[in-house]
């Protein structure tokens, strides 16, 4: 994966990401949010209600956001969630 100013990303995806369109939806978000963690050292997005990064899944057919913390769903991919905050940024909270 090619990220702007060029900077690179390997990994690739596994030919069972094209299974069917919501596997390959959850598949390629995964994939960018990693790449973007790895450059930024940050997680988004982040679930409103626990403010912790979330998980790309297919779920009942569909691509969205899983919150591991809650074990709730958080929203569909394309969908962010509101907008919570980076864990660096809450109080007492340090990487």
């Amino acid at each position: 994966m090619v990220l702007a100013g060029g900077w690179l990303h390997g990994g690739g995806l596994p030919v069972s990401a094209g299974g069917d369109p919501a596997t390959a939806v959850a598949a390629v978000a995964a994939h960018v949010q990693e790449s973007l963690m790895e450059r930024d050292r940050r997680v988004l997005p982040l679930c409103p209600e626990h403010g912790l990064g979330l998980h790309a899944v297919r779920q009942s057919g569909t691509a969205g956001w899983w919150c591991a913390a809650g074990s709730h769903p958080a929203g569909g991919i394309g969908r962010p969630p509101r907008t919570g905050r980076n864990r660096d940024d809450r109080p007492g909270c340090r990487a």
